[in-house]
C-alpha cells in the first residue's frame, strides 16, 4: 500500500471516528418532531469541508457501516431515517462544490455548507419524514424549521474550523 493510500484511509478512519464520538452528545428532543437536535451532523459537515467530496462520503459510509453492524438495521428504517441518507451525500456535495469553486473564503464555505449541510438535510429528512409518518408535507417542513438556528450554528462551526484543519492536512 502506498504512503499517501495508507494516509488517506487514516483519514477517512479518523473523521468516522469524530462521528462517532459525537454521537455520544446527548441528542436534544425537540417536542414537535420525533426527530431531536443532534450535534453529530456537524460531523457530516466538516467531513466534507476537511476531507472533500470522496474521503468525506467514504468516512460517513465507513460510519453508518460501523452503525448498521452494531446497531442494526432498524435506523435506517424509521422516520429518522431520511437525515441518515442525506449523510451520506452531503459531505459529497459540500467537498464537491468547495473544491469545484475553489471556494476559500469564510463566507462563502458558510453558504455552501448551510446549503446542503443545513437546508439541504433539513428538507430531505423532512420529506422522508413526512412520506414515512404519512403526514402532511407542508406541516413537516414547517415542524423542520425548529432544526435550522441550531445547525446554523453547527455551520457557523463548520465554516471556522473546517478549512483551517484541511489546509493543516493538506500541508503535511
Amino acid at each position: 500500500m502506498k504512503h499517501s493510500s495508507t494516509i488517506s484511509l487514516a483519514q477517512v478512519a479518523l473523521m468516522a471516528a469524530c462521528i462517532l464520538v459525537l454521537g455520544f452528545i446527548p441528542p436534544i428532543p425537540t417536542g414537535i418532531l420525533p426527530v431531536p437536535i443532534v450535534v453529530q451532523n456537524l460531523g457530516i459537515m466538516l467531513a466534507g469541508v476537511i476531507l472533500g467530496p470522496k474521503k468525506g462520503t467514504a468516512s460517513v459510509a465507513l460510519f453508518l457501516l460501523i452503525s448498521l453492524i452494531t446497531s442494526g438495521p432498524a435506523q435506517f428504517f424509521s422516520p429518522t431515517s431520511g437525515y441518515l441518507y442525506t449523510w451520506l451525500i452531503v459531505p459529497f456535495l459540500i467537498g464537491f462544490c468547495l473544491q469545484q469553486f475553489h471556494i476559500q473564503r469564510f463566507s462563502l464555505t458558510l453558504v455552501i455548507v448551510w446549503l446542503w449541510g443545513v437546508l439541504f438535510m433539513d428538507v430531505a429528512g423532512g420529506i422522508w419524514l413526512a412520506w414515512y409518518t404519512h403526514a402532511k408535507l407542508t406541516s413537516t417542513l414547517i415542524s423542520s424549521l425548529v432544526f435550522i438556528p441550531g445547525d446554523t450554528v453547527k455551520d457557523i462551526l463548520t465554516a471556522l474550523i473546517g478549512p483551517r484543519i484541511a489546509a493543516q492536512i493538506r500541508k503535511k
